[in-house]
């Protein structure tokens, strides 16, 4: 399965957006039954027998709407749910596939926030936003046809405000274009240093460095709260200029009907609908500005979604890596971290087979990192790296390390016991072996 077949909308979401909209339909369906009540009323030809009919209509309409929405929203959660399911089990086996060098170069933190953030956020697409914004649009459309039937330049009006989004959400997305992806991504470095924190808090608590003295942390939420300001510093008078124009509608169509209702050509009833009808109409386009607006945002986590599954996967030999003799050999290897930032520059040296050796250096001077090279944590940027007289360069990681014990300065447990964490390299071992 591919990462567009995993995102892929299902046939639970078509019906839950199909139950929204024809929902949101109905709605509307009651300003024609007001409107046919007033006619009653301004006519007096209103009568108990009218008010039975008219009661039972509301009723039905009322009773469906609650069948239709209930059904269409639960159709929608479960539709969200499976490819948020889909998605996370698509990743978590993606992710086992990646080079171990993806995840030492502080890419863990943007992995946690796009398997469980950025997939929340994309269900919410799928489970609330789209249904939403198809029922406003289709009600929108509904509304101002029906205002048309009735006095057409009051519609126009109507339709008018509702094509002011077009430059509004044009503004209004460039914002999201330039502040949403700074803001998930320093949402995810957030997120890598709360994790961090967490993880070793046993320790910053031991030397009494728990709380103010952890700077990163604090500089990583402080900067998220300021691109969060920023962010909403930029969208949100958009918003508010476009709310203001839309609202406008309303004392527009009001004088402009004004007119041929004094003069006889248009009825008090007309008159009195197409002077409320633009509140909700108001109101309606400034849900869909921020719904759409939530929308583009939202579709920044897709795009993580999708970066993460695209990332090139584990591409050496699976075949099992056998050598007479185990030692190590570095031919003029180079690495570095950043680019045009040498830590290693042609390094060459060998280890002897069953012999002792030691790395001695200075803090920094890349000790650790040769380690890593021959587990395969980082992949040299040049130069060969040999095992046994074994090139590795092409050697998938896990045949690497098949071959390799390493203990790390890094200690992960697993919340078990100790026998257990030492049986989990070989699940086959004996007690006696353990022991």
């Amino acid at each position: 399965m591919s990462e567009h077949d995993v995102l892929k909308k299902n046939r639970n979401f078509y019906i839950g957006v199909g139950g929204t909209v024809l929902e949101g339909l109905l709605s509307g369906s009651l300003f024609m039954l007001l409107y046919s009540v007033m006619q009653f009323l301004w006519s007096g030809q209103f009568d108990m027998n009218r008010v039975l009919v008219l009661t039972c209509v509301i009723a039905v309409v009322f009773l469906l709407r609650i069948l239709i929405y209930s059904y269409g929203y639960t159709k929608a959660q479960i539709g969200g749910a499976e490819v948020s399911k889909n998605t996370r089990l698509f990743m978590g086996d993606h992710l086992k596939r990646i080079p171990l060098s993806r995840f030492t170069q502080g890419q863990t933190g943007d992995y946690i926030n796009t398997i469980t953030s950025d997939v929340n956020n994309y269900e919410k697409i799928l489970t609330h936003k789209i249904g939403d914004m198809a029922k406003s649009f289709a009600l929108s459309l509904m509304l101002i046809i029906f205002v048309m039937t009735i006095y057409v330049p009051a519609g126009i009006i109507l339709l008018i405000a509702d094509l002011l989004l077009i430059p509004g959400l044009w503004l209004s997305f460039r914002m999201v274009r330039k502040y949403g992806k700074e803001k998930n991504d320093i949402c995810a470095e957030n997120v890598s240093s709360i994790v961090e924190y967490v993880s070793g808090i046993q320790t910053f608590r031991a030397y009494g460095v728990g709380g103010l003295k952890n700077k990163t942390v604090i500089n990583a939420m402080r900067e998220f709260c300021r691109i969060s300001f920023v962010y909403e510093s930029k969208v949100l008078p958009i918003g508010a200029v476009f709310g203001i124009l839309s609202w406008l509608s309303c004392p527009l169509v009001i004088l402009l009907a004004y007119a041929p209702w004094v003069a006889g050509t248009l009825n008090t009833v007309d008159y009195l609908l197409i002077c409320m009808l633009p509140l909700f109409c108001a109101k309606l386009a400034n849900s869909i500005f921020v719904d759409l607006t939530s929308y583009k945002n939202l579709m920044i986590s897709k795009n993580k979604i999708l970066s993460v599954m695209n990332e090139p996967e584990e591409t050496g030999s699976m075949e099992p890596l056998h050598t007479a003799t185990h030692e190590i050999t570095f031919d003029n290897v180079d690495f570095e971290y950043v680019p045009g930032e040498p830590v290693l520059k042609h390094a060459t040296f060998t280890v002897p087979d069953q012999k002792l050796t030691a790395i001695v250096g200075d803090s920094g001077s890349g000790k650790s990192t040769i380690l890593n090279l021959i587990a395969k944590y980082y992949e040299a940027t040049g130069g060969t790296i040999s095992i046994g007289g074994k090139p590795i360069n092409h050697v998938a990681a896990e045949r690497v390390l098949e071959q390799v014990s390493m203990v790390d300065q890094d200690v992960f447990l697993f919340d078990d016991t100790i026998r257990d964490n030492i049986r989990h390299a070989r699940p086959n071992a004996t007690d006696t072996e353990i022991e």
